[in-house]
């Protein structure tokens, strides 16, 4: 009763951006032969050594994603654990009877299916090939966008970054296997190597909504688009609302439309998707035993004054962003998204949600994907800025190469010098229902389970 209706709702939904879309002058892209060939192997080989698949190094964050992946393969959905066989030190942490398994895993679903026919390996092989057709699309809007094929755009996907090297005024290797990014032991913006490195199944659904809506022309396709974010990528939405809500208003001053039209938008089939969308995933989200309950302001949370807190601030937003705004501002001083950006980024460090901070990492993907491609543009243009401009701009993209190249030479360091026993991660956590150990079973008790099922909404009205 929820989901037929909300699969019929998504194809009218479909067929109206389709509709709408068609009617759109098309872009013509001059040919380059080999164009998409040369990406997608170059693609493929970021991918395999991102720890996806299983096939390189993972991060620590993989600890998580292996057992995210082998329970969506192994279990019935929606899945449910059954405490019962663990063993009994697990027991004494997660305790008896049952839990829901709640967290944002729709990105492993087209994948866990394939694993369901074809084993864990099979699933693996599948999310490295979903994965790199992200990116493909990804790259391919992006080239609409620009109205060219081009290398920047897959240069830049790869190693656009914060200026975090200069964090420590350089105290880091030039090529090195540290993760640079905490340079800032209150903040972190991460580059897109890194958010493709440890939280892929968050940053490709955003970076891939984000240059859609940047490219699709009717107002109801954005309300239809945007809402998608929440089911992967809950912080990513609060970064991702304000853009959304900015760009259906310019959409509506466009093309003029009027308080009639308006209200037929408000009860379009795009609303009531919006209204199901928040429904199904808030109260599934919101299930969670330990919903989220660390957050606040930043200098409070770390038990500082706010004078402590702001040089660390101030320096942040400069290296990460500022530094790429101050060359950006003249050719876009007049442009509501860009403002809208700068404003976003400026104000997400304030606010911290959980204890390694996952709003000021996540809530800003949407927005550096925004500042990449005004960076893009300014890049491909350089030609008509002084010397003095290019010479700024080219030390800024090779400082920022920094950060990306750590997080790819640590991987393929550690794959080739490493056993497979060590540096895939499934020793802590080989399956969030059945941890394996101590430590892995309190990770997944503050975080993914669901042990009221019966009494919440979510499990009285929605999962079966």
């Amino acid at each position: 009763y929820i989901s037929i209706p909300a699969i019929f709702i998504i194809i009218i939904c479909y067929r109206n951006l389709v509709i709408a879309e068609k009617s759109k002058e098309k872009v013509k892209i001059k040919q380059k032969k080999n164009y998409y060939l040369t990406v997608t192997i170059i693609l493929l080989l970021w991918n395999i050594f991102s720890g996806i698949g299983s096939f390189s190094y993972q991060n620590n964050d993989f600890n998580v994603r292996n057992a995210v992946l082998r329970d969506l393969i192994n279990y019935d959905w929606p899945i449910v654990y059954d405490f019962s066989n663990v063993e009994s030190d697990i027991k004494e942490v997660i305790g008896d009877g049952q839990a829901g398994f709640v967290y944002y895993y729709a990105y492993w679903l087209p994948s866990a299916l394939f694993g369901k026919i074809f084993g864990e390996l099979g699933a693996n092989i599948f999310l490295i090939i979903w994965t790199t057709a992200f990116q493909l699309a990804i790259i391919y809007l992006i080239n609409i966008f620009f109205k060219k094929k081009s290398y920047t755009h897959l240069f830049f996907l790869i190693f656009f970054s914060g200026l975090d090297y200069l964090g420590r005024f350089g105290a880091f290797n030039l090529i090195g296997t540290e993760h640079i990014e905490w340079w800032n032991i209150f903040l972190q913006y991460s580059s897109n190597t890194t958010q493709l490195y440890w939280v892929f199944n968050q940053s490709l659904p955003v970076w891939l909504i984000t240059i859609i809506l940047l490219n699709i022309t009717d107002e109801k396709s954005i309300i239809f688009i945007a809402p998608l974010t929440f089911c992967y990528s809950p912080f990513a939405t609060f970064g991702m609302i304000p853009i959304a809500i900015y760009l259906l208003i310019k959409k509506l001053i466009e093309h003029k439309k009027k308080i009639t039209e308006i209200m037929k938008i408000i009860i379009s089939p795009e609303a009531i998707l919006v209204l199901i969308i928040l429904i199904v995933y808030g109260s599934f989200y919101l299930s969670a035993s330990s919903s989220i309950s660390f957050n606040g302001l930043v200098w409070k949370l770390n038990n500082i004054y706010i004078w402590e807190f702001l040089p660390a601030y101030i320096v942040f937003i400069f290296l990460e962003v500022l530094v790429y705004f101050i060359l950006l501002f003249k050719s876009n001083k007049k442009d509501g998204l860009f403002i809208l950006t700068l404003i976003e980024l400026i104000l997400i460090p304030i606010y911290k949600m959980t204890p390694a901070n996952d709003f000021c990492m996540r809530a800003s993907i949407s927005a550096l994907f925004i500042l990449m491609l005004y960076w893009i543009k300014f890049i491909e243009n350089i030609k008509k800025h002084p010397k003095y401009i290019k010479i700024i701009s080219y030390l800024i993209i090779i400082i920022g190469m920094i950060t990306p190249i750590h997080e790819m030479s640590r991987s393929i360091y550690y794959t080739f010098i490493k056993s497979r026993d060590i540096y895939i991660k499934d020793k802590l956590i080989y399956s969030i229902g059945n941890p394996k150990t101590v430590e892995g079973a309190k990770l997944c008790n503050k975080q993914f389970y669901n042990k009221k099922i019966e009494e919440t909404f979510y499990g009285k009205y929605i999962s079966k």
